[in-house]
């Protein structure tokens, strides 16, 4: 139904707010944002594109009206047509016969017509594809433009037409949810967002940057999950590496241990230090007992003597019998103080040969049938260079403290079977050099017990404790390591369950982007852009910055356990006191090996050595028992198993080194993913519908007429025969004072003055 309006004025016409929808815009012939109107009657095909009046996006236009009429002349006063001579369109317009005259012409030429061209019937004459478009249409379209005049299109005989005068003002954004502005529908929200999305996925530098990110990030991505994998791999490989290092070390460790460092020990502890400790509780010990007792004895029976003899008791029998209690009472002790000096002499002088010799002091049972019992003897750690020196001097404080005690019972003799005695400074220097032989004797005896015996002791135990720090020291750098495994490869797992899960979600969601049009740009950036997205993102890339940084730890431990597994392979091939033992060893292994003889007395042996029965021994091959006995000490090329074993181990770490595997993988995934982030953000922050928005997309019209009026222009004839014949005698009235009778009689004579002549000739 027609709407029509019944006073002038902007409130009382036809106000618009029309979406120009810039966001669906493409690159196109037109740059231009906003609408173009034109005011026509319903019937005619308007030329907006060449008469239309621009409106703005963003304002307010004010577009005041007035109606024009123009009624044309037809033939033979004009050219008008007042019906259409057209075959496509009902009603006549010039824009009209344009149209389809440029339909007929590219219909002949291309067989086809573009879309907003008329047809006769549907779909007759059909729309030119894409490839007619491009070869012909366009083609024609320039040629028919140079020749356009060739179209004979006569102006319609009755035409109306608008004049309008239009006037602008910005619009505001801020009413754009208010009640006057109108309500942003949720449908708009939708088609906006609809219309970003297919820009994203049309426009070139956007399609090409978002694929290049993408997949930069998939790619970075599928590297950091085989870069785990190849960890957990890496630690399986260590894993396995260090077992096998630490089962066939353990088991020559526990031999060099068992059967050669102890078993040294124990010789030293039983063989010659317990020999000298029943030597010392029998003899050595007891050599100066009472010593001050004895002389303090001497010298009261020597005082009372000489009271005796010098003072008021001259009795002869007083005096007999003091030298009978004298000499019995001091006899018994002089000879056991001189039996047992003798023998501490000769004792020493035993123990002074095992040391140096090393012959058994005792002889304890070490090994299967005594078979290597000579082989924990060890000259090195029995002898000292001081102990000549102290069994020296202990040697030579006996003897004298024999001598003075040989002077003591001369003494007791003489004074008891003749009754004479030395001088008193003779005694008492006899006395003194007894006291002080006894000190000497005692003094250097602790020296020898403590430098000489305990010191061999000491030797081997300091051997043994050595080597227990660095068993501790390799056994400790073996759990470290294990730790450091244990934990990376339950950190994996965590990953794996966690925040890896998170981010291959967005990758993938991503990629699954590039691929199917039913994912969204904003469905992601709504994920990625989450705080719950970038916590496990930061996990993510925290997991492997730790990881670098435990395979740097694990780096440094691996070099400290590979000095620590050089170093008690090099203690126990250096121990040279353990040298004639494997050299019996290696050479018993290959007698069994290929003594068929010795074989079962020998397994009997190596059994009990081992602790592997004697029928396993027989059968095992000569590598196995080389670990399982250390057979090949004696023979290793220690320069050359050192090298290997360092090339081994280097080689381990170069093969597994985590830092170089992992790099800044990490670093450059999350600065990568802080990209696409950003430029997500960017892409949300760009599809809200504010104020903006508002401004780009919408223009505002208020159309109303000026006046309720028309002019009207009409083409008149300019004169027929009646008004010429008017005017002519008009004016031959005014200017000769005749009429049109006057011209009717001039013409009249000239007919008869020719018809005169034509009848006289």
């Amino acid at each position: 139904m027609p709407r029509r309006v019944s006073q002038t004025g902007a409130d009382s016409g036809l106000r618009l707010r029309v979406n120009v929808e810039q966001y669906e815009y493409m690159r196109g012939p037109n740059s231009a944002g906003g609408v173009k109107i034109l005011l026509h009657r319903q019937h005619e095909i308007p030329s907006v594109r060449d008469l239309g009046d621009a409106i703005p996006a963003g304002a307010h236009a004010f577009v005041g009206v007035r109606l024009y009429q123009t009624k044309n002349l037809p033939e033979p006063h004009g050219d008008c047509v007042s019906h259409t001579p057209l075959q496509y369109f009902r009603h006549y317009s010039l824009a009209a016969c344009k149209l389809e005259c440029l339909t007929r012409f590219m219909v002949a030429r291309c067989r086809c017509r573009a879309a907003h061209m008329p047809e006769t019937t549907p779909g007759s004459p059909p729309v030119c594809d894409i490839k007619a478009y491009t070869h012909c249409y366009v083609p024609t379209l320039d040629e028919f433009r140079l020749h356009s005049d060739a179209c004979a299109c006569p102006v319609p005989c009755a035409e109306i037409h608008y004049e309008s005068g239009i006037t602008y003002a910005s619009a505001s954004g801020r009413n754009i949810d208010s009640p006057s502005g109108g309500n942003v529908t949720n449908a708009l929200r939708a088609k906006y967002v609809k219309a970003r999305e297919t820009e994203q996925r049309v426009k070139p530098d956007i399609v090409d940057e978002d694929t290049k990110v993408i997949n930069t990030l998939n790619h970075q991505l599928l590297e950091l999950v085989r870069t785990l994998q190849t960890t957990t791999e890496i630690v399986g490989r260590i894993e396995t590496h260090i077992s096998r290092l630490t089962v066939q070390l353990r088991s020559r460790l526990k031999f060099h241990s068992k059967r050669g460092l102890l078993k040294l020990k124990y010789a030293v502890d039983h063989d010659f230090v317990r020999g000298f400790e029943v030597m010392n509780e029998r003899t050595f010990s007891h050599v100066t007992d009472n010593f001050y007792q004895l002389t303090s004895l001497f010298r009261d029976m020597l005082t009372a003597y000489n009271t005796s003899v010098n003072g008021t008791d001259t009795d002869g029998v007083r005096l007999v019998g003091l030298r009978e209690a004298w000499y019995v009472g001091t006899l018994r002790d002089l000879w056991k103080i001189r039996h047992l000096a003798s023998r501490a002499l000769a004792n020493f002088t035993q123990v002074h040969a095992a040391f140096c010799n090393g012959t058994n002091i005792v002889n304890f049972r070490k090994s299967p049938k005594r078979r290597y019992d000579s082989t924990y003897i060890w000259l090195e750690y029995l002898t000292e260079s001081r102990e000549q020196k102290y069994y020296g001097r202990l040697h030579r404080y006996t003897s004298r403290f024999v001598t003075n005690v040989d002077t003591l019972l001369q003494f007791n003799e003489d004074l008891y079977r003749h009754g004479v005695l030395p001088d008193p400074a003779t005694c008492d220097n006899v006395m003194s050099d007894f006291e002080q032989w006894s000190r000497s004797y005692n003094y250097y005896r602790f020296l020898y017990e403590d430098r000489v015996v305990f010191g061999a002791q000491k030797n081997v135990q300091a051997v043994v404790d050595r080597f227990d720090r660095l068993n501790e020291a390799f056994s400790s750098k073996v759990n470290d390591i294990k730790l450091m495994t244990e934990s990376l490869r339950s950190q994996a797992r965590v990953l794996n369950d966690t925040s890896l899960d998170t981010v291959r979600s967005a990758v993938t969601m991503a990629m699954q982007y590039l691929r199917d049009t039913g994912v969204r740009k904003l469905d992601i950036a709504a994920i990625v852009t989450s705080p719950a997205f970038r916590e496990d993102l930061q996990k993510f890339v925290n997991f492997f910055r730790d990881l670098r940084g435990q395979g740097q730890r694990l780096l440094v431990e691996w070099h400290r356990f590979s000095a620590k597994y050089l170093a008690v392979w090099t203690n126990m091939l250096d121990e040279k006191a353990l040298t004639d033992f494997y050299v019996m060893i290696h050479d018993d292994v290959n007698q069994l090996q290929h003594n068929d003889t010795a074989r079962p007395h020998l397994a009997a042996i190596l059994a009990t050595m081992s602790g592997v029965r004697a029928d396993v021994i027989a059968n095992l091959t000569l590598e196995e028992l080389n670990v399982l006995l250390n057979a090949d000490f004696a023979v290793v090329d220690r320069p050359s198993l050192y090298d290997r074993l360092r090339l081994s181990l280097a080689d381990v770490i170069d093969r597994n080194n985590l830092v170089t595997l992992l790099g800044e993988k990490a670093d450059v995934f999350a600065s990568t993913m802080d990209t696409f982030a950003a430029d997500l953000e960017r892409y949300q922050a760009s599809v809200v519908i504010d104020g903006s928005f508002y401004k780009e997309n919408f223009a505002q019209m208020n159309i109303y007429m000026r006046e309720l009026t028309y002019q009207e222009m009409e083409q008149q004839e300019a004169y027929d025969l009646t008004a010429l014949f008017s005017d002519i005698g008009g004016s031959m009235g005014l200017f000769v004072g005749g009429s049109i009778i006057t011209i009717i009689e001039l013409f009249d004579v000239v007919v008869h003055t020719l018809l005169k002549r034509s009848l006289a000739d």
